[in-house]
């Protein structure tokens, strides 16, 4: 059993006298929001009542520190931290798609008035500075990519250390959710194919391979046309023979030479 005090902050100041659980114990804050347990290493949930609200937290406990400080100041949602990021320029309207590993978000562009797709990444992604370094290297590297069937970057934003990537935004239904109405006549199926695979050669002529081609990468528009989407595994080439070719992308959509 290991010795740890607890202390909870709220909206910056200690967090006294609040009644918690943790490990099926129940315990309540002294006047500087300090309560000390015993506990056995490993991760433990802390659940407390904050102004009428039920909140859970992990904590992890181990030898390196006998004082913990968890903040338990209510956290703004997704939505208001990315609006808070986008300033005036652009207005959010709504999430697009979640993923492993980013948000998508639509927006309207208020200067050039037209409407935007916003990446960023997601969940322990965000605080991870080299997805950070990785996503805004790549971002700045695509960006110069502009073909018919691919969608186009407009812009990179680096604010408070999030980093958003600004794309078109593309209207239709991807692949994935054409084909659960059933297999596709060979024609229109052709029509979609030649269309990826002109996206997939431009993109080996300037040096880039996209590493995640599959059915919900690709977004068919009402005019028929294809984009491909989602960058988040696109590497250069050189890239690739300095640093080696390290297995990522969809399983049920790799090549046999990935799998093998």
């Amino acid at each position: 059993m290991l010795n740890i005090r607890l202390q909870l902050i709220h909206e910056a100041s200690p967090l006294a006298n609040c009644d918690l659980k943790v490990g099926g114990s129940d315990f309540v804050t002294n006047g500087d929001g300090i309560v000390d347990l015993e506990l056995v290493e490993g991760q433990h949930q802390v659940s407390m009542w904050v102004d009428e609200t039920m909140l859970k937290r992990k904590i992890i406990v181990d030898d390196s520190k006998s004082h913990i400080i968890l903040d338990v100041t209510p956290r703004p949602t997704l939505e208001l931290v990315v609006e808070r990021l986008l300033g005036e320029r652009y207005k959010l309207k709504s999430i697009l798609g979640r993923g492993g590993m980013g948000v998508v978000f639509k927006a309207e562009d208020r200067v050039l008035n037209r409407l935007v797709a916003i990446k960023m990444l997601s969940g322990e992604l965000e605080g991870n500075q080299e997805a950070q370094r990785i996503f805004l290297e790549e971002g700045r590297s695509l960006a110069p990519l502009v073909h018919p069937n691919l969608v186009a970057i407009h812009d990179i934003l680096n604010v408070d250390s999030h980093t958003l990537m600004v794309l078109e935004f593309i209207s239709g239904d991807n692949l994935d959710a054409l084909l659960k109405n059933g297999p596709m006549d060979e024609k229109t199926a052709l029509r979609y194919v030649l269309q990826m695979t002109r996206a997939i050669a431009f993109m080996h002529t300037r040096g880039f391979i996209h590493r995640d081609i599959k059915p919900g990468n690709a977004v068919v528009q009402a005019d028929g046309t294809v984009k491909m989407i989602d960058f988040g595994l696109a590497r250069s080439l050189e890239e690739l023979d300095q640093k080696g070719t390290s297995v990522r992308g969809t399983p049920a959509y790799m090549s046999p030479e990935q799998i093998t």
